[in-house]
This record gives structure tokens, sequence and C-alpha cells, in this order.
């Protein structure tokens, strides 16, 4: 994901390192099938990803568990609400994430539960490219907070918190049958709680 190799990786890879400058650190920012292919191919420590990876030779675990939020153009007439529900969405021009998500499958699921249709002629497969649209006035759509908050930042894009709750857990991947490194493992925990504090302070 481009908001985790662009934004906050390299974040949480300087202040690790200045704990621990003797380290050598890589990072690539591929497409989500092939960091689970190098995972499986024990060519990586760790990745990182939105998705639960059910494969024998992967260890998935939760990273940090984000609440998926609504994001919504500057000056749009949900940004006069503190807290968005299914009904809003109706009328508007929804921007889904692909059918091959967990994530669109989850809000899809929601919306029938709540018997709301929407209108959702655009979908693309990452937050980041959902942002960028709503940003771009071309509609609304339920992302992570993560993806859009340099966009928010900048004044581009307005979000709401969103009841029920969308959960979009950001997991971490490592070979299974590996053994196991401290380092690595310190470097997790120091991205969780870099994480976790960036979460607070937003």
């Amino acid at each position: 994901s481009p908001v985790l190799g662009f934004n906050m990786l390299p974040d949480c890879i300087g202040s690790f390192r200045e704990e621990h400058p003797h380290v050598n650190v890589s990072l690539h920012v591929p497409d989500a099938g092939v960091v689970v292919q190098w995972i499986i191919a024990q060519q990586a420590d760790v990745g990182f990803g939105w998705n639960s990876i059910d494969h024998p030779a992967v260890s998935s675990q939760m990273l940090c568990e984000l609440e998926a939020v609504l994001a919504v153009p500057p000056g749009h007439p949900l940004t006069k609400k503190k807290v968005c529900t299914p009904a809003d969405l109706e009328g508007e021009t929804f921007l889904s994430f692909s059918r091959d998500t967990r994530t669109r499958h989850n809000i899809d699921t929601m919306l029938d539960r709540y018997g709301v249709s929407i209108y959702s002629p655009v979908e693309a497969y990452m937050s980041e490219s959902l942002c960028a649209m709503v940003a771009n006035g071309s509609g609304i759509s339920l992302v992570n907070p993560l993806s859009a908050e340099t966009l928010e930042s900048r004044g581009l894009l307005t979000t709401r918190r969103f009841e029920p709750v969308i959960d979009m857990p950001l997991r971490t991947l490592r070979p299974r049958n590996r053994p196991k490194s401290m380092m690595c493992d310190a470097f997790v925990e120091h991205t969780r709680e870099q994480l976790r504090t960036k979460l607070r302070e937003s």
C-alpha cells in the first residue's frame, strides 16, 4: 500500500535506526500479491497488508485495528454531520473498493443489512486511489484513515466517523517456517507503537 510504503514505514525505519544504527533495511513497495509471494518464498522478513492471508507458509498477525471513515469533498453537505450512517450514502455517487477485496465484501454486506441501495459507477483496489477521486470531486467513499490523512491535512477532502463500524485491520505477514528474528520482532513492535501514537494524535 502506498500510504504504508511512502509515508508510515519510512518514518518507522528512520526512528528505528536511531535506536539500532547498525541495522540494514531494504524497503520495497510492490503489489500486495507480490508481497505474499515473497513471504511464501522467504524472500522477505516481514510484509504489511490489509487482508488476512490463508496460506500454510504465511503467519498473519494483527498490527492495528483501524475503522473506515467516510471521505467527502470539502464543503459537502455531509461535513455538517459528526457521524454518518448507511442512509447518508443514498443518492450519493459512491466510490467502491474492487469486488475482489474483503473491504468491499464487508461494505456490501452492511449495505444489504440496512437495505441501502447506492450508485457506484467507479471502483478501485486501493484506498489511496479512492481518496484521490474524492479529492477531485468524483464522489464519496469509505476509506482507511491513514490513506485519507495526507489529503485531509491539505484541505482536499474531509472525513467523518461512520457507523456501523467497518473494520480495516492492518496486518503483518511473516514466513511461518523461518526462525524468528529478534530484530524483526523489535521492528514490528516499534511500528505498532509508532502507529498507535500517530492514531492518538490524529
